[in-house]
């Protein structure tokens, strides 16, 4: 890769696997989105996730890459579906109640994309005490 990171998630879609996010050596979570070309053995810079994520659910078919929820820098999960058009290099996002996962694999299984397990974060308060 050219931008050094860990944490991030990666996908392949055809002869390409795509890089996205990650923590930087700046310690920052980062946007950036890399891709790794086989045929010509190297890599580009794409175009920015709108949102920097990290943990997401990440699964490409249709000349799409979808990017599930994740956390912030807070460690709170993103309620949002980003998604990315690969021949167009351009980003959409859409804000959802219904995501709310956090590491959690994504499977493409015959054209539909399934995301299983994940974690769940479990903050205490005054009405969920732990024993």
């Amino acid at each position: 890769m050219s931008e050094p990171r860990y944490a991030h998630q990666s996908v392949s879609y055809l002869h390409f696997i795509f890089v996205l996010g990650g923590i930087g050596v700046d310690k920052q979570i980062s946007q950036s989105v890399e891709r790794y070309n086989s045929m010509f053995n190297q890599w580009e810079d794409m175009a920015p996730m709108p949102t920097a994520v990290l943990h997401p659910a990440v699964a490409a078919c249709d000349q799409r890459i979808y990017v599930f929820g994740g956390e912030d820098a807070m460690q709170n999960p993103v309620r949002l579906i980003q998604v990315y058009h690969i021949s167009r290099n351009l980003w959409s996002r859409l804000e959802t109640r219904t995501v709310k996962n956090v590491c959690a694999p994504a499977a493409v299984i015959e054209d539909k994309i399934y995301i299983i397990g994940g974690e769940f974060r479990f903050f205490p308060d005054k009405t969920n005490k732990l024993s």
